[in-house]
Protein backbone atom coordinates (compact mmCIF):
# COMPACT_ATOMS: atom_id res chain seq x y z
CA UNK A 1 0.00 0.00 0.00
CA UNK A 2 1.10 3.65 -0.38
CA UNK A 3 0.72 6.19 1.91
CA UNK A 4 0.77 8.84 -0.43
CA UNK A 5 -1.88 11.77 -0.99
CA UNK A 6 -1.82 15.34 -0.20
CA UNK A 7 0.76 17.07 0.73
CA UNK A 8 1.43 19.33 3.72
CA UNK A 9 3.71 21.87 5.03
CA UNK A 10 6.55 20.38 7.23
CA UNK A 11 6.30 23.28 9.56
CA UNK A 12 2.67 23.39 9.50
CA UNK A 13 2.61 19.46 9.94
CA UNK A 14 5.30 19.68 12.98
CA UNK A 15 3.10 22.37 15.02
CA UNK A 16 0.17 20.43 14.40
CA UNK A 17 1.84 17.07 15.78
CA UNK A 18 2.29 19.15 19.04
CA UNK A 19 -0.38 20.95 19.30
CA UNK A 20 -2.45 17.57 19.27
CA UNK A 21 -0.28 15.63 21.65
CA UNK A 22 -0.57 18.68 24.02
CA UNK A 23 -4.54 18.92 24.17
CA UNK A 24 -7.02 16.06 25.09
CA UNK A 25 -8.00 13.83 21.86
CA UNK A 26 -11.42 13.32 22.66
CA UNK A 27 -11.92 10.92 19.23
CA UNK A 28 -8.96 9.17 20.44
CA UNK A 29 -10.59 8.24 24.16
CA UNK A 30 -13.10 6.13 22.82
CA UNK A 31 -10.28 4.01 20.93
CA UNK A 32 -8.90 0.62 23.44
CA UNK A 33 -5.30 -0.46 22.06
CA UNK A 34 -4.30 -4.09 23.40
CA UNK A 35 -2.09 -6.69 22.98
CA UNK A 36 0.12 -6.93 20.51
CA UNK A 37 3.97 -8.21 20.07
CA UNK A 38 6.77 -8.00 17.85
CA UNK A 39 5.22 -9.86 14.49
CA UNK A 40 1.71 -9.08 15.45
CA UNK A 41 -0.01 -5.86 15.68
CA UNK A 42 -2.36 -5.12 18.67
CA UNK A 43 -6.10 -4.87 18.49
CA UNK A 44 -7.46 -2.09 17.86
CA UNK A 45 -11.29 -1.29 19.44
CA UNK A 46 -13.56 1.30 18.59
CA UNK A 47 -16.05 2.04 21.04
CA UNK A 48 -18.66 3.79 18.68
CA UNK A 49 -18.50 3.39 15.22
CA UNK A 50 -18.43 5.56 13.01
CA UNK A 51 -15.58 7.17 14.17
CA UNK A 52 -15.37 11.26 12.83
CA UNK A 53 -12.74 13.19 13.61
CA UNK A 54 -13.28 16.97 12.79
CA UNK A 55 -9.72 17.87 12.79
CA UNK A 56 -6.33 15.40 12.92
CA UNK A 57 -5.31 14.23 15.99
CA UNK A 58 -2.36 12.27 17.77
CA UNK A 59 -1.42 10.77 21.04
CA UNK A 60 0.90 8.95 22.54
CA UNK A 61 0.30 5.49 23.34
CA UNK A 62 3.65 4.21 24.54
CA UNK A 63 6.48 6.77 24.64
CA UNK A 64 9.82 6.94 23.45
CA UNK A 65 12.99 7.69 24.54
CA UNK A 66 15.07 7.71 20.96
CA UNK A 67 15.95 10.86 19.06
CA UNK A 68 13.31 13.15 18.23
CA UNK A 69 12.07 12.85 14.31
CA UNK A 70 12.18 15.99 11.73
CA UNK A 71 11.05 16.51 8.36
CA UNK A 72 14.78 15.73 6.80
CA UNK A 73 14.69 11.95 8.19
CA UNK A 74 13.64 8.86 6.77
CA UNK A 75 12.05 6.36 9.50
CA UNK A 76 11.30 2.77 9.55
CA UNK A 77 7.29 2.34 11.08
CA UNK A 78 5.17 -0.79 11.79
CA UNK A 79 1.67 0.47 11.05
CA UNK A 80 -1.91 -0.75 11.52
CA UNK A 81 -4.34 0.51 9.84
CA UNK A 82 -8.34 1.16 10.31
CA UNK A 83 -11.25 2.61 8.95
CA UNK A 84 -12.81 4.61 11.44
CA UNK A 85 -16.08 4.50 9.68
CA UNK A 86 -16.71 0.55 10.48
CA UNK A 87 -13.46 -0.27 12.20
CA UNK A 88 -12.36 -2.51 9.62
CA UNK A 89 -8.60 -3.31 8.99
CA UNK A 90 -7.11 -1.66 5.97
CA UNK A 91 -3.33 -2.56 6.02
CA UNK A 92 -0.61 -3.43 8.40
CA UNK A 93 3.29 -4.25 7.91
CA UNK A 94 3.62 -5.36 11.41
CA UNK A 95 6.77 -6.76 12.21
CA UNK A 96 8.18 -5.76 8.84
CA UNK A 97 8.52 -2.43 8.85
CA UNK A 98 8.72 0.31 6.25
CA UNK A 99 10.85 3.13 5.40
CA UNK A 100 9.09 7.34 4.66
CA UNK A 101 10.85 9.97 3.74
CA UNK A 102 9.14 12.62 5.59
CA UNK A 103 10.93 15.33 3.38
CA UNK A 104 8.13 13.85 0.52
CA UNK A 105 5.16 15.97 0.79
CA UNK A 106 3.22 13.29 -1.14
CA UNK A 107 3.19 11.12 1.77
CA UNK A 108 -0.25 11.51 3.53
CA UNK A 109 -0.61 15.00 5.45
CA UNK A 110 -1.77 12.60 8.75
CA UNK A 111 1.21 10.53 8.50
CA UNK A 112 3.47 13.15 8.32
CA UNK A 113 2.02 14.94 11.25
CA UNK A 114 1.97 12.18 13.15
CA UNK A 115 5.65 11.18 12.86
CA UNK A 116 7.25 14.57 12.55
CA UNK A 117 8.11 15.33 16.39
CA UNK A 118 7.97 12.10 17.50
CA UNK A 119 10.33 10.25 19.37
CA UNK A 120 11.91 6.52 18.14
CA UNK A 121 10.46 3.55 20.18
CA UNK A 122 7.23 5.31 20.53
CA UNK A 123 3.84 3.90 20.00
CA UNK A 124 1.08 6.34 18.33
CA UNK A 125 -2.53 6.31 17.76
CA UNK A 126 -4.00 8.77 15.45
CA UNK A 127 -7.52 9.90 13.56
CA UNK A 128 -7.29 11.23 10.07
CA UNK A 129 -10.05 13.23 8.44
CA UNK A 130 -10.60 13.14 5.46
CA UNK A 131 -8.25 16.40 4.67
CA UNK A 132 -5.21 14.81 6.40
CA UNK A 133 -5.43 11.61 3.77
CA UNK A 134 -5.83 11.62 0.17
CA UNK A 135 -6.64 15.59 -1.16
CA UNK A 136 -9.30 17.22 -2.53
CA UNK A 137 -10.74 14.27 -4.71
CA UNK A 138 -11.31 12.41 -0.99
CA UNK A 139 -11.13 8.55 -0.69
CA UNK A 140 -9.48 5.56 -2.20
CA UNK A 141 -11.72 3.14 -4.28
CA UNK A 142 -8.78 0.84 -4.11
CA UNK A 143 -8.75 0.65 -0.22
CA UNK A 144 -12.47 1.02 0.38
CA UNK A 145 -12.05 4.03 1.58
CA UNK A 146 -15.16 6.92 1.27
CA UNK A 147 -14.47 10.04 0.40
CA UNK A 148 -15.58 10.92 4.33
CA UNK A 149 -14.47 8.29 6.01
CA UNK A 150 -11.85 9.03 9.21
CA UNK A 151 -8.78 6.50 9.41
CA UNK A 152 -7.24 5.30 12.78
CA UNK A 153 -3.21 4.33 12.38
CA UNK A 154 -1.66 2.52 14.87
CA UNK A 155 2.06 2.54 14.68
CA UNK A 156 5.55 2.40 16.69
CA UNK A 157 8.17 4.42 15.03
CA UNK A 158 11.39 2.44 15.08
CA UNK A 159 14.14 3.79 13.70
CA UNK A 160 15.30 7.25 12.18
CA UNK A 161 17.55 7.05 9.78
CA UNK A 162 19.32 10.60 8.59
CA UNK A 163 19.49 10.90 4.61
CA UNK A 164 22.31 12.53 2.97
CA UNK A 165 22.19 15.45 1.03
CA UNK A 166 25.01 13.79 -1.18
CA UNK A 167 28.00 11.71 -1.29
CA UNK A 168 30.89 12.57 1.41
CA UNK A 169 33.91 10.94 2.10
CA UNK A 170 37.38 10.46 0.31
CA UNK A 171 37.70 11.10 -3.10
CA UNK A 172 39.69 8.88 -5.99
CA UNK A 173 41.23 10.07 -8.85
CA UNK A 174 40.16 7.83 -11.61
CA UNK A 175 41.92 6.64 -14.42
CA UNK A 176 42.29 9.03 -17.64
CA UNK A 177 40.46 6.33 -19.48
CA UNK A 178 37.18 6.50 -17.90
CA UNK A 179 34.47 8.90 -18.56
CA UNK A 180 35.42 12.13 -16.34
CA UNK A 181 33.02 13.84 -14.14
CA UNK A 182 31.76 17.12 -12.90
CA UNK A 183 29.65 17.25 -9.63
CA UNK A 184 27.30 20.03 -9.37
CA UNK A 185 25.47 20.13 -6.34
CA UNK A 186 21.46 19.77 -6.71
CA UNK A 187 22.22 19.48 -10.44
CA UNK A 188 22.60 16.55 -13.19
CA UNK A 189 26.56 15.60 -13.17
CA UNK A 190 28.01 16.72 -16.19
CA UNK A 191 29.85 13.49 -17.78
CA UNK A 192 32.27 13.43 -20.41
CA UNK A 193 32.99 10.34 -22.50
CA UNK A 194 36.76 9.38 -23.43
CA UNK A 195 37.24 9.02 -27.30
CA UNK A 196 37.47 4.84 -27.06
CA UNK A 197 35.21 2.05 -27.03
CA UNK A 198 33.27 1.63 -24.48
CA UNK A 199 34.05 -1.62 -21.62
CA UNK A 200 32.16 -5.16 -22.35
CA UNK A 201 31.77 -5.45 -19.09
CA UNK A 202 30.27 -3.54 -16.38
CA UNK A 203 32.51 -1.47 -14.52
CA UNK A 204 32.15 -0.32 -10.87
CA UNK A 205 34.63 2.80 -9.71
CA UNK A 206 34.32 4.43 -6.46
CA UNK A 207 34.77 8.69 -6.88
CA UNK A 208 34.10 9.14 -3.42
CA UNK A 209 33.96 6.55 -0.34
CA UNK A 210 31.46 6.55 2.09
CA UNK A 211 31.82 6.22 5.87
CA UNK A 212 28.36 4.13 6.15
CA UNK A 213 27.19 0.75 6.43
CA UNK A 214 27.79 -1.10 3.13
CA UNK A 215 24.33 -1.52 1.28
CA UNK A 216 23.19 -5.01 1.95
CA UNK A 217 21.10 -6.89 -0.52
CA UNK A 218 17.20 -6.83 0.12
CA UNK A 219 17.57 -3.33 1.87
CA UNK A 220 16.07 0.22 0.46
CA UNK A 221 18.52 2.39 -1.39
CA UNK A 222 17.95 5.53 -1.37
CA UNK A 223 20.15 7.61 -4.22
CA UNK A 224 20.33 10.34 -6.65
CA UNK A 225 21.78 9.66 -10.32
CA UNK A 226 22.70 11.11 -13.62
CA UNK A 227 22.91 8.84 -16.65
CA UNK A 228 24.26 9.62 -20.01
CA UNK A 229 25.05 7.71 -23.08
CA UNK A 230 28.30 6.79 -24.06
CA UNK A 231 28.22 6.88 -27.93
CA UNK A 232 27.33 10.82 -27.81
CA UNK A 233 27.70 11.80 -24.09
CA UNK A 234 24.08 13.08 -23.68
CA UNK A 235 22.63 12.61 -20.11
CA UNK A 236 19.17 10.41 -20.44
CA UNK A 237 17.87 10.73 -16.91
CA UNK A 238 18.91 12.30 -13.87
CA UNK A 239 16.99 11.99 -10.33
CA UNK A 240 17.86 16.09 -9.92
CA UNK A 241 14.89 16.70 -12.96
CA UNK A 242 11.93 15.00 -10.80
CA UNK A 243 12.59 14.81 -7.04
CA UNK A 244 15.95 14.42 -6.28
CA UNK A 245 15.93 11.17 -4.66
CA UNK A 246 15.19 8.25 -5.77
CA UNK A 247 14.49 4.50 -3.89
CA UNK A 248 14.83 0.99 -4.97
CA UNK A 249 14.64 -2.29 -3.41
CA UNK A 250 18.74 -3.66 -3.86
CA UNK A 251 18.60 -7.08 -5.69
CA UNK A 252 15.01 -6.65 -6.07
CA UNK A 253 15.23 -6.49 -10.30
CA UNK A 254 13.28 -3.45 -10.08
CA UNK A 255 16.37 -1.80 -11.75
CA UNK A 256 18.67 -2.80 -14.19
CA UNK A 257 21.08 -5.56 -13.04
CA UNK A 258 24.31 -2.66 -13.66
CA UNK A 259 22.95 -0.86 -10.84
CA UNK A 260 21.56 -3.80 -8.22
CA UNK A 261 25.14 -5.10 -9.06
CA UNK A 262 27.03 -1.69 -8.69
CA UNK A 263 25.64 -0.60 -5.32
CA UNK A 264 25.77 -3.55 -3.68
CA UNK A 265 28.53 -3.85 -0.74
CA UNK A 266 28.81 -0.26 -1.23
CA UNK A 267 29.07 2.15 1.30
CA UNK A 268 26.46 4.95 2.60
CA UNK A 269 28.02 8.06 1.44
CA UNK A 270 29.69 7.17 -1.41
CA UNK A 271 29.68 8.20 -5.14
CA UNK A 272 29.86 5.89 -7.62
CA UNK A 273 31.03 5.78 -11.46
CA UNK A 274 28.59 2.49 -12.93
CA UNK A 275 30.11 1.71 -16.79
CA UNK A 276 26.92 -0.45 -17.97
CA UNK A 277 26.91 -2.48 -20.83
CA UNK A 278 23.48 -3.35 -22.92
CA UNK A 279 23.50 -6.82 -21.63
CA UNK A 280 23.44 -5.05 -17.93
CA UNK A 281 21.35 -2.48 -18.63
CA UNK A 282 18.17 -2.24 -21.06
CA UNK A 283 19.43 -5.19 -23.27
CA UNK A 284 18.42 -5.36 -27.38
CA UNK A 285 15.37 -3.68 -26.80
CA UNK A 286 16.74 -0.69 -25.42
CA UNK A 287 14.55 1.68 -23.59
CA UNK A 288 13.17 5.16 -25.38
CA UNK A 289 16.83 7.18 -26.38
CA UNK A 290 18.57 4.14 -25.30
CA UNK A 291 19.22 1.76 -28.36
CA UNK A 292 20.29 -2.03 -28.17
CA UNK A 293 23.59 -1.65 -28.24
CA UNK A 294 24.02 1.39 -25.64
CA UNK A 295 26.53 1.22 -22.80
CA UNK A 296 25.21 3.58 -20.30
CA UNK A 297 27.11 5.46 -17.78
CA UNK A 298 25.77 6.49 -14.22
CA UNK A 299 27.01 8.57 -11.63
CA UNK A 300 25.47 7.57 -8.17
CA UNK A 301 25.37 8.82 -5.07
CA UNK A 302 24.65 6.44 -1.96
CA UNK A 303 22.43 8.77 0.11
CA UNK A 304 20.77 6.07 2.86
CA UNK A 305 19.86 2.35 3.07
CA UNK A 306 17.41 0.73 5.30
Amino acid sequence: MSLSGCGGDSAKSSSSTSSSQAASAHVLDGITVSGGDAKTAPTIDIAKKPLKAAAFETKVVHAGTGDTITDKDLVTVEYFLVNGTTGEKIDSNWGTPTGFDLSNTQLLAGLRKSLIGAKVGAQMLSAMPPADQFGPQGGSAQLNIKADDTLVMLYDVVKKIAILPHADGAEHKLDSALPKVIWNDGKAAVITMPKSDPPTKLVVKQILTGTGDKVKSGQTAVVSYTGALWRNGKNFDSSFDHGGKFEFAVGGKQVISGWDKGVLDQPVGSRLLLIVPPDEGYGKAGKGDIKGTDTLVFVVDILAAY
